[in-house]
């Protein structure tokens, strides 16, 4: 399993660094990470996040 992952053009996170992940309008997800950087999943990424975070 992947430990980074890109969420957006700009962003790469590590998965096992998550604290929440928040659903947002028109498809649009909103991560939180454990050292309070925040950041939007773009829909473009999302369907192969969900499935490696299991959603």
């Amino acid at each position: 399993m992947k430990i980074f992952f890109r969420i957006s053009k700009s962003t790469i996170i590590n998965i096992k660094e998550i604290d929440n992940v928040i659903p947002l309008f028109k498809g649009i997800m909103h991560v939180k990470m454990k050292n309070g950087l925040e950041s939007n999943i773009s829909r473009k990424y999302l369907p192969t996040f969900k499935k490696h975070i299991g959603l």
